[in-house]
């Protein structure tokens, strides 16, 4: 498939001392307000399936899904902000691929006119490189990160087709599972990239399990800004003159909360927001609603909540320990079986992660009541009682098919931070053929467009976060 550039555009690449640009820009100006908070959401594109079957050339339904829910969420984003809004969609091109669909480039190819029109929304495009190898002797997928030799003949694969795909070279580089070292880092950056967005701070690192060969590096000390890495150390800030590769980090935030600080995942007010105060004032009766508080262990509080009388209305749960408040929760998370048991669209399913303060060895009370109610859920209270903790949670990136309510409390808390705010988040293209991953994505893109600072966000291409920050 041959680029096409979109009419009224240009490609343009400059440079100005240690300043880089890169990507589709308006012939009338730039595509992005540089006042605005700037936001990259990456979106994976690849099979439905991480261990494919080698024989079966199976369409890769969640991308289709994923690229109309997108370019529906653009129109939206766009109304919301007053500015462009562009994704950045990084694509599988490696051997994984080659062997399976007969080419690195099957995506490209199969899906030209969809790619086509992202690329006159002014999308940008990059890689997202696997290393998967097909084992004979095991007659299975092994992901290989401990043969340097393999992952560079990945790389140099995906690069090549990349070229030959798009007729330019990849600016925009995402390694598969989080994985990055020196080596790889050094010979993407020779071929040609100019922003790598691997890295997720917080990660304590370590071996992979099988199928997986090869360790993550710590990522504990990595910043929590974009950066021109060291030579010899890619997770630390090097010398700002001595390369031209940018590392942009995931953004990511800490699986713990405290309750003074903790927020509704989807209104970031403790109270609830305007829209959910009216929904309350407009008369939810209690003598309809019905729930289930279903978990509460070492993990995870959840349960689920529903209105007979409005089967598609979404409730907020009030989450108590004893008679401390500890949070709202929005019960908006799809699930299969209150589908077919008739509730709905099946979407009134919450869940959040216990923090560590809670796990302290003492008695808990949990008790949860939807929001400007005074209707508990059935099985609450349910005591929680867990071994003291030791307090070393890892961090986690956002990525918007993952539970949405600890996704949600990250943004916000992001997002109200002191001095250069950015957000980069990823989502997996998988997500659009998962029910679960599916409703999670869809209620985190929603509270996005509910925030309060949406008019001062911008949603932009990886050179542009780059170009707002220096």
């Amino acid at each position: 498939m041959q680029a096409t550039h979109t009419p009224g555009y240009r490609w343009s690449v400059f440079y100005n001392n240690d300043h880089f640009s890169s990507g589709y820009h308006s012939s009338k100006g730039p595509s992005a307000n540089l006042t605005k908070i700037p936001v990259v959401i990456c979106i994976d594109v690849e099979p439905d399936d991480r261990r494919i079957d080698p024989d079966e050339r199976k369409p890769w339904l969640g991308f289709e899904v994923a690229h109309k829910f997108f370019n529906e969420l653009r129109l939206r984003l766009k109304a919301a902000t007053g500015s462009p809004v562009h994704f950045t969609w990084f694509y599988r091109m490696d051997p994984q691929i080659a062997r399976t669909y007969g080419s690195p480039a099957w995506v490209a190819n199969f899906y030209s006119p969809l790619i086509q029109q992202l690329k006159r929304e002014g999308d940008a495009f990059g890689l997202h490189t696997h290393p998967w190898r097909w084992d004979e002797t095991s007659n299975e997928w092994v992901s290989d990160m401990a043969d340097q030799e393999w992952v560079d003949q990945c790389i140099r694969m995906a690069f090549r087709t990349f070229r030959e795909s798009f007729g330019e070279p990849c600016l925009y580089s995402r390694f598969g599972d989080r994985w990055m070292n020196n080596a790889t880092f050094a010979l993407v950056e020779k071929l040609g990239a100019r922003f790598e967005l691997t890295l997720e701070p917080g990660l304590s690192g370590g071996p992979f399990d099988k199928p997986y060969f090869g360790s993550l590096a710590d990522y504990r000390q990595v910043p929590r800004f974009p950066f021109r890495p060291s030579r010899k150390d890619f997770r630390v800030h090097g010398s700002f003159l001595k390369r031209r590769l940018w590392a942009i980090p995931l953004s990511a935030g800490s699986t713990n909360w405290l309750p003074e600080t903790s927020s509704s995942a989807e209104t970031g007010t403790e109270s609830g927001d305007a829209e959910c105060q009216e929904a309350h004032d407009s008369g939810v009766s209690d003598q309809n609603l019905e729930g289930y508080l279903d978990v509460v262990d070492s993990q995870y509080i959840a349960g689920w909540a529903y209105d007979r009388s409005k089967p598609d209305a979404t409730l907020d749960l009030e989450i108590f320990d004893g008679e401390k408040w500890l949070a709202t929760a929005r019960a908006g998370t799809f699930r299969s079986d209150l589908l077919e048991a008739g509730k709905g669209d099946g979407k009134h399913y919450f869940n959040i992660p216990v923090p560590s303060w809670m796990k302290d060895g003492t008695s808990h009370l949990i008790r949860a009541k939807v929001a400007g109610t005074g209707f508990y859920l059935s099985n609450s209270p349910k005591v929680l009682i867990c071994d003291k903790d030791d307090g070393s949670d890892e961090d986690i990136a956002l990525n918007l098919s993952l539970d949405t309510w600890l996704q949600c409390r990250i943004i916000d808390t992001i997002l109200s931070s002191e001095g250069n705010r950015y957000l980069a988040m990823v989502v997996r293209s998988e997500a659009g053929a998962d029910p679960i991953q599916f409703s999670n994505m869809e209620q985190t893109c929603d509270h996005l467009l509910r925030h309060p600072l949406i008019g001062q966000i911008a949603f932009v291409t990886p050179d542009q976060v780059i170009k707002r920050m220096l």
